[in-house]
This record gives structure tokens, C-alpha cells and sequence, in this order.
């Protein structure tokens, strides 16, 4: 049977843990505990015999637990679009990409470029006609009369010689599952990601604060996300 403590200098200062034998002697500069303790030996000093926490190794450790809870809140962000309730999936590793798309569309919401006649449009032009956002696939040039759009993705219209289909980015939810928005929808989703992120920003800054001022290893501990 193994029996395990916590090694400590003149100071009371924790410098290792100690794993033995039930029937090996017990070193004097040893504090008997339980292999969770002696797992976390750096967190314990020695007070008048008896093992204590340290306060700073719990906050340390409350702190790490509290920025894990930010990351994994902005890991899923839920949003809603025409009374459908989603959540995108913006794990660190694509969160910017994601990101990119709905910024991409902010742009080209604030600063459209209308439909014309007899206009050459170049591929992957984005303009408005009337208050729909059509992506050209194949350059050309437009025809005398605005094309009507097309209400589903994927559609395709022919304007003159330019071919449209109604714009749209597809992001990743975090079930797995692709659904596709359009530029007013983007901009919608860009607008609760921000509300989303600022609040959750602000959550992870006061538990951090509150971490900070807590004078005793319980009150640390009592603070959770």
C-alpha cells in the first residue's frame, strides 16, 4: 500500500511531493496527505503542522478555470435569424474565418454597388438589385433591364450575358450542420456575435477581478463562470 505526502523546507514552503510504502519510515521534512494533494504539492503550505492552500495557487488556479469558461462560451454562440434559433460554431481554430465572412458582408451592405445597364461586371461581383445582393459566376455585360432575383441560393439568372445567383455565405453550426445566410441576415448575426463576445468579455474581466480581491482560498473557489 502506498502512502503519499508533501515535502517541505525550514519555511513551511512546499519543494516536492513524496510517494512510499506503508511500511517505509516517513522523512521528517514530510506532511502526510491524500494523492490529490500530493498531486498538487505546489499548492500547499504548512502552517503550524497542518496542511493549508495557498492563496495564491488558488487563484491562479480559479483563474485558469474561469478563462476555459470564456473560451468554451465563445466556442458556441448562439444567434437567431428570422425567428430560427442557431449556433455558430466559432472554435478558435476557425472563429476568424468565420468572422471574415460576416465583416465581408458588413462592407458590402454599407457600401453597395447598384445594378446598372450595359455594364460589364466582372466574376465574383457583388451588387444590389433592389434589395437583393446578387454574385455574378460568369462576367459579362448587363442587359437593358434589371434581372428579376432569384429567392433561393444556388438559383441562377441570366442578365444580358452576365449569370447571377443571390448572395449568400454558409457558415458552420456547431452541430455539424451548414446553413447559408444572406447579407442583411450576415450582418444581423455579425451584430449578436458582437453583443455576445462584448458580454462575455465582460463576465470573464469581473469573475477575474472578483479572483483578484478575494482574500481567502474559499472565496476564491466560490467564484465560478
Amino acid at each position: 500500500m502506498e502512502v503519499f505526502g508533501i515535502q517541505f523546507d525550514s519555511s513551511g514552503i512546499p519543494i516536492g511531493d513524496w510517494v512510499a510504502d506503508s511500511t517505509y519510515p516517513v522523512p521528517s521534512d514530510v506532511t502526510l496527505c491524500t494523492q490529490e494533494q500530493a498531486g498538487t504539492w505546489p499548492a500547499w503550505t504548512l502552517v503550524n503542522g497542518s496542511l493549508v492552500q495557498s492563496l495564491t495557487y488558488a487563484k491562479a488556479a480559479q483563474s485558469a478555470l474561469i478563462k476555459q469558461g470564456f473560451a468554451n462560451a465563445v466556442a458556441a454562440i448562439p444567434f437567431t435569424v428570422n425567428g430560427t434559433n442557431y449556433t455558430l460554431d466559432a472554435a478558435q481554430s476557425k472563429q476568424a474565418a468565420d468572422m471574415a465572412i460576416v465583416v465581408a458582408a458588413n462592407n458590402a451592405l454599407n457600401h453597395p454597388v447598384a445594378w446598372a445597364a450595359s455594364t460589364s461586371v466582372a466574376q465574383y461581383a457583388i451588387q444590389l438589385v433592389g434589395s437583393s445582393y446578387l454574385f455574378c459566376t460568369v462576367a459579362g455585360t448587363t442587359g437593358t433591364t434589371a434581372p428579376t432575383p432569384p429567392t433561393t441560393f444556388g438559383t441562377a439568372v441570366t442578365d444580358g450575358t452576365v449569370t447571377w445567383e443571390l448572395y449568400g455565405r454558409t457558415l458552420e453550426m456547431s452541430d455539424g450542420t451548414h446553413a447559408t445566410f444572406t447579407v442583411q441576415e450576415l450582418i444581423s448575426i455579425f451584430q449578436q456575435v458582437e453583443v455576445y463576445i462584448h458580454y462575455q468579455k465582460n463576465q470573464k474581466l469581473s469573475l477575474l477581478a472578483q479572483i483578484a480581491a478575494a482574500t481567502t482560498v474559499s472565496a476564491v473557489q466560490a467564484i465560478v463562470w
